[in-house]
């Protein structure tokens, strides 16, 4: 029985379980991954997702790092903060970061694809944050929806459709600069009304997609989805993942 979306077929339970069997069968972790918050999000869901992806890598604590940077009103501060943080926690070489598989839930995946811009590491002298792998969870990578009506503050603005942020942040891909296309796995939600779900993927690249339960609160409770972070973390363990390329989202 399809469940909403045939490329991404899986339910909430089927998930739920899937990850109670990866805790019981942990797996080495090839490299140190951070769980990245979105916009002025509580530190609580940055490390609910640290400890989902602790629990199935057979690895110490300290190796997988919550992120969050509630006070940051503006990309070029939460690159700093979380720059800092990275850095803090496993040290940097050669004016980069080590290199780390990232967990990123909204803003928190633009701000990745900033921070891994060389151009940003020059202008705001920082280790650029070296990023092998990007899963973004219901990241407005083509503009957030609620931005163009509510924008407090700077970062806030740079996630309304069309901004220069965003172009700028295209443009690097097209280049092949930070995180490139075959690196980033873009995940969505449906009933999302503040990012879209058809949003959720920066343009030329669809995203997995999932439908929301009608109990789900659409955007605010996406990094607490089983089946996002299941599938994220079959990837990371090299199993075969449950989602795959597909049409777009039906339906917002």
């Amino acid at each position: 029985m399809t469940r909403g979306n045939p490329d991404f077929d899986l339910s909430i339970a089927d998930a739920q379980r899937d990850l109670a069997r990866m805790r019981r069968d942990r797996k080495p972790l090839t490299r140190p991954i951070v769980c990245i918050a979105g916009w002025r999000a509580w530190p609580l869901l940055a490390r609910h997702n640290a400890r989902v992806f602790r629990s199935v890598f057979a690895c110490d604590a300290s190796r997988v790092l919550p992120v969050s940077y509630f006070s940051c009103g503006s990309f070029e501060s939460a690159a700093r903060h979380s720059v800092s943080r990275v850095v803090n926690a496993w040290g940097e070489h050669d004016g980069e970061t080590v290199e780390v598989d990232v967990i990123a839930v909204s803003m928190g995946g633009l701000l990745s694809r900033f921070a891994s811009l060389p151009s940003t590491s020059a202008a705001l002298g920082i280790p650029r944050l070296r990023v092998h792998r990007l899963f973004t969870l219901a990241t407005p990578h083509r503009g957030a929806q609620l931005a163009r009506w509510i924008a407090l503050d700077s970062a806030a603005r740079d996630m309304k459709p069309g901004s220069d942020r965003l172009a700028q942040l295209d443009a690097a891909l097209e280049r092949g600069e930070g995180v490139p296309r075959d690196r980033l796995t873009p995940y969505g939600r449906t009933r999302d009304v503040w990012v879209g779900a058809k949003q959720t993927a920066p343009p030329g690249v669809e995203p997995m997609w999932v439908r929301t339960p009608w109990w789900s609160l659409g955007h605010l409770m996406v990094s607490t989805d089983a089946r996002l972070l299941a599938d994220a973390a079959r990837r990371l363990r090299g199993e075969e993942p449950f989602a795959r390329a597909g049409g777009p989202p039906s339906g917002n």
